[in-house]
């Protein structure tokens, strides 16, 4: 029997909970709140970006912004001349996640869309 002094439990909702970043239903967590597997991947990225060390642009030597492309690649770009410049194998990196896009809408589209 429940009493007045009953403490709510935390429970789960039947459908997740909501992340506490974008507000998807989820049942994953991240440092003890509810984060979507998306969110994970972001927070991931921009902590291994933080911690790479700053660059400087090959042709005019200013310094480069961290930027994340593709979802969870990291890539080094100058605000003064546009250039990017890509670590090892982070082309093959941003090349992977496009086709893994490419291939999963092309299975969405044929389950969606019967022959």
């Amino acid at each position: 029997m429940l009493g007045a002094a009953h403490e709510k439990e935390d429970v789960m909702g039947l459908f997740g909970d909501k992340c506490t970043r974008c507000g998807q239903r989820t049942r994953n967590a991240y440092q003890d709140a509810p984060t979507c597997e998306a969110c994970v991947t972001e927070l991931e990225t921009r902590l291994a970006a933080a911690s790479e060390e700053t660059r400087l642009c090959p042709l005019d030597k200013t310094a480069m912004e961290k930027e994340i492309v593709a979802g969870s690649v990291v890539i080094d770009r100058c605000g003064t001349c546009k250039g990017v410049w890509l670590d090892d194998d982070e082309l093959g990196q941003i090349r992977r996640s496009i086709e893994l896009g490419a291939a999963t809408a092309v299975i969405r589209g044929m389950s969606t869309y019967p022959i």
